[in-house]
């Protein structure tokens, strides 16, 4: 016997389905944002008070946010808890510490004076100290819906005229599918700090990050971020497209220095 829907029916049943499937995903993505917290990096003189202070109002994030400093009298009163750090020794050891953020983060949640923090960071969303917050970080992640396992990280593409793949100034980071890549990546910095230096003024950590997806592009992959998610003030292609404040950030940096050819030859130190 074939079983028949009358219309009536089958709009039930698929209403109920697709019911079903939103739930799942809100479901995730409030778990997603649930475990997420927002972390930076501001030393070297860097100030971060704008992009926490954009993070609660437009952002309207209520999570945990980090600012990872090596000012000991940041008096700023903004609504994130302090890690201090020691004053880097460069601007590439500065941007290194993106690749032990986690250790930063739980180094101020377990030291016993910071019991108001929600719960351990299992994702960490990193943004560059001259970022703003333009809309809400939920919507963001809803884009996102859950962190992907085979995914080592997020980040977006670097501007088309950039030597490197991706731009390090966004990215999520995973405590677990993360922890290798991270890692890896660290070592490649330490071990090749002079002469990353001595290559291209500019490159910093991107260097490092390419060699390693190069070379073990087979154990880490990075996934992209949505494309609408970064507009970057000094660039007018991106302000063009998406506008200065149309994106859910806007990085104030300033408009990359690189060339193809550049980030390929060795550059004496200026």
């Amino acid at each position: 016997m074939i079983l028949r829907l009358n219309k009536f029916e089958y709009f039930l049943s698929y209403s109920a389905d697709q019911g079903q499937h939103h739930n799942q995903f809100v479901h995730r993505v409030s778990s997603l944002l649930e475990k997420t917290s927002i972390v930076t990096i501001a030393t070297g003189g860097y100030d971060a008070s704008v992009l926490v202070n954009s993070a609660r109002a437009r952002g309207h994030f209520r999570g945990d946010v980090f600012v990872v400093s090596d000012n000991e009298a940041y008096e700023r009163e903004i609504d994130a808890t302090v890690v201090s750090v020691e004053k880097p020794k460069d601007s590439l050891s500065a941007v290194s510490l993106k690749t032990v953020l986690f250790d930063m983060v739980d180094s101020a949640t377990f030291d016993g004076e910071h019991s108001e923090l929600k719960t351990m960071s299992y994702i960490l969303l990193y943004l560059d100290a001259d970022i703003q917050v333009n809309s809400r970080i939920d919507d963001f992640l809803y884009q996102i819906e859950s962190f992907n396992p085979s995914c080592s990280a997020y980040m977006i593409h670097e501007r088309w005229y950039a030597a490197s793949t991706w731009n390090t100034g966004t990215m999520l980071l995973d405590r677990v599918h993360s922890s290798a890549f991270l890692r890896e990546w660290n070592n490649l910095i330490t071990e090749h700090h002079d002469y990353i230096r001595k290559q291209n003024l500019y490159s910093k950590d991107q260097w490092a990050l390419m060699k390693l997806l190069e070379e073990q592009g087979h154990k880490y992959k990075v996934c992209e971020l949505p494309n609408n998610a970064v507009s970057f003030a000094a660039d007018f292609v991106t302000r063009y497209f998406w506008g200065a404040f149309g994106t859910t950030f806007t990085h104030f940096t300033s408009a990359k220095r690189e060339s193809k050819l550049q980030f390929k030859h060795v550059r004496a130190v200026k």
